[in-house]
């Protein structure tokens, strides 16, 4: 194997997006930036501990780009700044971040497992270790600590983390070193402990997952194979049996199947109401062309299938969408491009992080772009471009309503940079404002509102 596929494959599996989103090589295949990658985190961590309504971001990939790094942060909506709170244990990336309401572990936040690693450029390739984490971290909002919670059955990252209705959280899919799994697990907050449940169909990696006002869990899309292959299928997740259950249909043909996203539909008042949007996402191998597409389709739970509705304005791959209100979703930023592959190396990496969003209104079935379009494209709207950021719905103060949208990678730079910048989508506006930047600079990382 190669030292650029035993990279993507170990780590850009989390994506050609992520790694080289806008080149880590040029055109030629050499390094764009030769340097020994390691931690730089200027700021470890606080004593800060989290009030109901913060936003809790962890971990992710560090200033470098490449290596992940252990800090976390607490935004507070009613001063617009972040504070520093405990870090991580180690070094995360590519992990999700679960917060509870109520039961044993209210207020807290579990973050499973996640890569950790660190790599090396030279001038003749790559040189890289990572490991496949199984620890799971419980962030405690009174202390402002992570504490040791469990371990999960099998090591993953890029998984899916559903919080269910009986109170456990759905670990599903994710990588186990290079390779996708079709295993999952369930974490028991009472017991504070992590058990097998019955395993999916199909393996999948940098898949999507919603929660159905049934209960039931919809898992839909991936990456199946060693190759980056995606599939279309998707399958029903039921608790009471802890079983999965493959859909009648697939997604669509025009349908992205990997890095995309799922939302549940809820407030329109119409027949989309317990639906879910399935939005962008690319196709095809991990360096197929074109690698993003601009879909949206609609899972209906009542005939589990899924229908094409009129596609975005823009191409989108590691987006964010986020219901606001009254039915309608919020997609953000995201990665447009392609990537190509010659003899086991990237010889052509053509495309952009985005700073456009767009809103889909279920009611209508169409997204509009915020801010308006030019052409067929939507304007810029956002104060940054991003892509492998964080969306996180507030529901406190007067930020109440509106979308915090933290880091991600910005590659209109000449050189592709990780970003340390914020902004809130205001949803009584219809428009991005900037906030106070965070302490440290994180791209697919762990975002969640402490309840």
């Amino acid at each position: 194997m190669s030292q650029w596929n035993s990279l993507a494959r170990n780590w850009a599996l989390l994506c050609v997006a992520a790694v080289c989103l806008g080149g880590c090589l040029d055109a030629s295949g050499t390094p764009a930036a030769l340097a020994v990658l390691g931690f730089l985190e200027p700021q470890i961590s606080g004593n800060t501990a989290a009030r109901v309504g913060d936003v809790l971001v962890a971990g992710g990939m560090g200033s470098t780009g490449v290596v992940p790094n252990k800090t976390a942060e607490l935004f507070n909506p009613a001063t617009k700044t972040f504070a520093l709170t405990g870090a991580l244990p180690s070094p995360v990336a590519a992990a999700t971040a679960v917060s509870f309401a109520t039961g044993p572990l209210a207020h807290r936040t579990l973050v499973p497992g996640g890569l950790t690693g660190k790599m090396t450029l030279t001038a003749k390739g790559f040189s890289y270790v990572s490991t496949t984490l199984a620890t799971a971290e419980d962030y405690q909002d009174s202390t402002g600590l992570f504490r040791a919670t469990g371990r999960m059955v099998t090591p993953r990252y890029l998984y899916t983390a559903t919080l269910l209705q009986n109170g456990k959280v759905l670990v599903a899919g994710g990588l186990t070193g290079l390779t996708p799994t079709a295993k999952a697990e369930l974490y028991d907050p009472a017991t504070q402990k992590f058990t097998a449940t019955g395993a999916m169909a199909t393996a999948r990696a940098m898949h999507a997952a919603a929660l159905l006002n049934d209960g039931t869990v919809l898992i839909v899309g991936g990456i199946a194979d060693n190759n980056g292959d995606t599939v279309a299928s998707a399958e029903i997740y039921n608790p009471s049996t802890g079983l999965f259950t493959p859909t009648t249909g697939n997604l669509p043909a025009s349908a992205g199947e990997a890095g995309l996203t799922a939302t549940l539909i809820s407030g329109c008042g119409c027949v989309n109401d317990g639906s879910v949007l399935i939005a962008g996402g690319f196709t095809g191998g991990l360096f197929a062309v074109p690698s993003s597409t601009n879909s949206l389709s609609m899972y209906s739970p009542t005939t589990k299938t899924f229908r094409a509705l009129r596609a975005m304005r823009d191409e989108r791959v590691f987006h964010t969408a986020t219901l606001v209100s009254l039915g309608r979703v919020l997609i953000t930023g995201g990665y447009q491009g392609q990537a190509l592959v010659k003899k086991g190396v990237v010889s052509q990496l053509e495309g952009r992080t985005l700073n456009t969003a767009e809103v889909f209104t279920a009611k209508t079935q169409v997204a509009a772009c915020v801010g308006g379009q030019v052409g067929a494209h939507c304007k810029p709207s956002m104060k940054g471009s991003r892509a492998g950021h964080a969306a996180v719905l507030v529901n406190t103060g007067i930020l109440k309503g509106d979308v915090l949208l933290t880091g991600g990678i910005d590659s209109t730079p000449t050189v592709p940079a990780v970003q340390n910048t914020a902004e809130i989508y205001s949803t009584a506006a219809g428009a991005f404002v900037a906030v106070g930047a965070m302490k440290n600079k994180r791209a697919f990382h762990a975002a969640a509102l402490i309840q």
